[in-house]
């Protein structure tokens, strides 16, 4: 029957179409929400690393063994201090290269 065939064929054709359109809706919305959550991560990483260096330069500010306490003490070696003002360097490179 050549009009039951060509019908069927008809009917195969909107089939194909439904496919590539709900593939093609699939791909777009997975795109979308790749690009939001690359967009949110690089997002939250630009916050954490201002949080984190704002907290650090914070902590390097306020701490003694960075300022103050280097020129009160005579022997920077033997003050209680010496290590942590190495750590306190150490950190300030650490964020450096970071940035």
């Amino acid at each position: 029957n050549y009009c039951g065939a060509k019908q069927y064929h008809h009917h195969l054709h909107q089939h194909g179409e439904i496919a590539e359109t709900l593939v093609t809706g699939i791909a777009q919305v997975a795109f979308i929400c790749l690009s939001l959550v690359w967009r949110y991560a690089y997002m939250t990483f630009c916050w954490v690393r201002v949080v984190l260096v704002t907290a650090i330069l914070n902590h390097i500010m306020e701490d003694t063994a960075c300022g103050q306490d280097r020129s009160r003490s005579v022997d920077i070696a033997h003050s209680p201090n010496f290590p942590h003002s190495n750590q306190c360097f150490g950190v300030m490179v650490h964020f450096i290269i970071i940035l």
